[in-house]
C-alpha cells in the first residue's frame, strides 16, 4: 500500500507553486510596464511628430505670409518706379516745352531788337 504524501510536503508543494506564481505575477508586471513603456514612447514619439508638424506648418504659414508681403512690397516699388518714370517723363516733357519757348522768346527778342 502507497504511503500518502504528509501534511507538511503539501504546504511545500503549495509553497513552491505560490512562488511560481508569484514569480509569474511580476514577470507578468515587469512585462506589462514594458509594454506600458512602449506605449509610452510611441504616444511620446507620436505627440512629438504631431508637435513638429504642427511647427512645420506654422513656418509655412509665415513663409507664405513673408511671400505675400515680399510681393507686395514689389508691386509697391514697381508702382513707385513706374511713378518715377511717369513723373521723369513729364519734367522731361516740361523741359522741352521750356526750353521751345525760351527759344522762341529769344527770337521774338532778337527780332525785335533788330527792328
Amino acid at each position: 500500500e502507497a504511503e500518502m504524501p504528509s501534511l507538511e510536503h503539501w504546504d511545500e508543494v503549495f509553497q513552491t507553486e505560490s512562488e511560481l506564481a508569484s514569480s509569474a505575477q511580476a514577470a507578468l508586471e515587469v512585462e506589462s510596464n514594458v509594454v506600458r513603456s512602449g506605449n509610452l514612447e510611441r504616444i511620446e514619439a507620436s505627440n512629438r511628430a504631431d508637435a513638429l508638424e504642427c511647427q512645420i506648418s506654422v513656418a509655412k504659414g509665415e513663409l507664405f505670409r513673408a511671400v505675400e508681403e515680399m510681393r507686395l512690397e514689389l508691386a509697391v516699388a514697381n508702382s513707385e518706379k513706374q511713378s518715377y518714370k511717369v513723373a521723369f517723363e513729364d519734367a522731361t516733357a516740361l523741359r522741352t516745352i521750356i526750353a521751345a519757348e525760351r527759344e522762341e522768346r529769344d527770337r521774338i527778342a532778337a527780332v525785335c531788337s533788330s527792328q
